[in-house]
């Protein structure tokens, strides 16, 4: 389902429609959370999931003030992990 969520999200972000992928990106990254909660194992593709998000949140022009506390709920990741996802991101450009 994660997968699919996030394949939607991309098509509609591909196309511009990105106040309609934002909620799937989001909970996308929700999802990977909350398997990291029932196993207590980080999801493998929890980081990716979070950079896409971050791009997507980015694209649509949210400050960067308001960008890591939105991925910090989503995700429950801590302001330094969302911060390493975002350098990771720039460092991929």
């Amino acid at each position: 389902m994660a997968t699919d969520l996030n394949n939607l999200a991309q098509l509609l972000r591909a196309t511009n429609r990105l106040e309609e992928a934002e909620p799937l990106m989001r909970r996308h990254v929700v999802i990977f959370r909350t398997f990291g909660e029932r196993t207590g194992y980080r999801h493998p593709r929890m980081y990716a999931a979070v950079r896409n998000y971050l791009g997507l949140l980015a694209a649509m022009g949210v400050p960067r003030e308001e960008v890591i506390p939105k991925v910090m709920e989503a995700s429950g990741l801590s302001p330094a992990q969302v911060t390493e996802a975002l350098m990771g991101m720039m460092s991929d450009e």
